[in-house]
């Protein structure tokens, strides 16, 4: 998987050449970018009338390219099948336009005006996008830090209850977590900052023999006692500096807030937000 930040500098590169391509005329570059990438079908498929391998034609409509067999020319397997664009009938284009505005957090109004796409459009696709991501992060948990390297831990209270004023809304609080030397971190949704809900959530998300930086509550205390190898390394000089979580955290906080809020849904299990921080 591409790095997220070697993707944004991709993303700018490639942006203008998508830009200035017509939103619905094809450009070769569009394929090869993606071929690249595989974001689409790479290997040439075989026909399965004659087993013979396709050949590569413009479609019809001239939206992208697709595999054709030249004997029997009725059986066609389009660029985009089997990716996550292959129910789209959007142009190579204007998919790379979304992505590229998606990637950059545009707002909605400003990609409209671009893209000349309807704001449904946008919203389903961004929607999209950020499933996509949730999915591979879900598979893939973020685990960061290692041998010697620092930590930086905190809970903060992402809302709290608002006397007298609005909606009741419940206090929520988000645990996490940051290595200053990677730039990764890692979120997770917490009913509270006990020692018994952090400690395996560290587990799971520090890499042993981490130098961890937390605000020194009691909660961290067992931190040197966990059952793993090597040990951790909880730094307990007071104070210690934590202000990469802090200003991580922070930001995730406005970007809950330029979202209107979140909704969070529980069924069976814990719901997990993970994001990566990009400078």
């Amino acid at each position: 998987m591409v790095g997220y930040q070697q993707y944004k500098e991709e993303a700018c590169a490639y942006a203008p050449v998508s830009f200035s391509t017509p939103g619905d005329v094809w450009c070769r570059q569009d394929d090869q970018h993606l071929d690249e990438r595989h974001c689409i079908r790479h290997a040439t498929p075989k026909c399965i009338h004659c087993d013979r391998l396709m050949t590569w034609v413009k479609s019809g409509r001239g939206i992208d390219f697709q595999w054709r067999c030249p004997e029997h020319k009725s059986h066609k397997v389009r660029a985009r099948s089997g990716s996550f664009w292959q129910n789209s009938r959007l142009s190579f284009s204007k998919l790379l336009q979304l992505a590229f505005f998606w990637s950059y957090s545009i707002q909605n109004k400003t990609c409209e005006e671009f893209t000349g796409l309807q704001n449904r459009t946008v919203i389903q696709w961004y929607q999209y996008f950020r499933n996509v991501c949730s999915h591979y992060l879900l598979k893939n948990p973020i685990m960061i830090g290692g041998q010697g390297v620092i930590v930086e831990l905190d809970v903060p209270i992402m809302s709290r209850k608002r006397l007298n004023k609005g909606q009741l809304v419940p206090e929520r609080q988000i645990f996490g977590g940051v290595c200053p030397d990677t730039q990764e971190g890692f979120l997770v949704l917490v009913p509270d900052s006990e020692a018994t809900t952090l400690l395996p959530l560290i587990q799971e998300h520090v890499h042993p023999g981490s130098i961890i930086y937390t605000d020194a509550s009691a909660s961290y205390k067992s931190i040197p006692k966990m059952n793993v190898e090597p040990r951790y390394v909880h730094c307990t000089d007071n104070p210690v500096c934590i202000n990469s979580v802090e200003n991580y955290l922070a930001k995730a906080k406005n970007k809950f807030k330029t979202m209107c809020g979140i909704q969070f849904q529980k069924e069976n299990t814990e719901v997990k937000i993970m994001w990566r921080l990009v400078q």
